[in-house]
């Protein structure tokens, strides 16, 4: 009786290793504990790098940059909830290019979303998901969402981009430039208190 047991045991265990290595997306492996987390989702999730942007820029579309960390509570219930689910992983998998980023492994990418989020929104957290255009201009963020708010947001941002995306690609332009004329303004203002 023991024989059976284990030869269930193990073509469970091989079959579970294959599920595993025919969904593993970029980040599987990865040596941040926070990505390496999302590297079974169904979301083919990618590191922040010029390959990723590459990517959407030559086939035309929004990027969704994801920032979280390891300890973040709602970042692990949105995983579970937005990220695991098939519905969301397929329209993020056809529509967006999808990065994955570590705060901690990158902070300053973290600094400037967050300070977007912060200005457009009024407030920030993790996780923090910024949509940005092909060419990298945040166009709207957001922090955790339950998965039909987040499904809803997703159809919302894919059909304007697909019959406004001039003028979607203006607007993030221009807030792009307020925000850092306003950055420079801080920054002088920062330095003659200093002196």
């Amino acid at each position: 009786m023991l024989f059976p047991r284990i030869l269930i045991f193990l073509v469970g265990t091989i079959l579970l290793f294959n599920y595993t290595l025919l969904h593993a997306n970029e980040l599987a492996g990865h040596p941040s504990p926070y990505l390496a987390l999302h590297g079974n989702d169904p979301v083919n999730w990618r590191a922040w790098n010029e390959a990723a942007l590459t990517k959407a820029r030559k086939e035309n579309k929004l990027i969704l940059v994801s920032v979280g960390y390891f300890a973040c509570h709602w970042c692990h219930v949105m995983q579970r909830e937005s990220f695991s689910n098939p519905d969301i992983a397929k329209m993020l998998n056809q529509s967006f290019v999808s990065i994955k980023v570590d705060r901690e492994l990158n902070p300053v990418l973290d600094e400037r979303l967050m300070d977007f989020i912060q200005a457009t929104r009024g407030r920030g957290g993790w996780p923090l998901n910024v949509f940005l255009t092909p060419d990298g201009y945040p166009l709207t963020a957001m922090t955790y969402a339950p998965a039909e708010s987040f499904f809803k947001t997703l159809k919302s941002l894919q059909s304007r981009w697909k019959k406004e995306r001039d003028e979607l690609n203006k607007a993030a332009r221009e807030v792009d430039q307020i925000l850092s004329e306003r950055h420079e303004k801080e920054e002088k203002l920062d330095a003659s208190r200093s002196i």
